[in-house]
């Protein structure tokens, strides 16, 4: 899946992790990770969690986004949203 950073319609970019291996997975930073995923979720219920951009970091209500231990960050979105 790839998922696109956007802020007041100046600025449109595709997330990226960085150098991580394909399939390493994205979680919330200070998540327990060797907690397995509950359930498989659909785009629907995906798309209705709040992503956002601010100060060029991706995250989730407000708490980073990380992948391969790094927070993802964005390039040219500082503040926006990210679907």
């Amino acid at each position: 899946m790839l998922l696109a950073a956007e802020d007041d319609g100046k600025n449109l970019e595709v997330l990226s992790p960085g150098d991580v291996s394909p399939g390493d997975p994205v979680r919330i930073e200070g998540s327990d990770i060797s907690e397995p995923p509950q359930k498989q979720i659909t785009i629907d219920d995906f798309f209705a969690f709040n992503l956002t951009v601010k100060d060029s970091l991706a995250g989730l209500n407000g708490a980073p986004l990380v992948c391969g231990g790094k927070q993802i960050k964005t390039g040219s979105v500082r503040e926006g949203k990210i679907g």
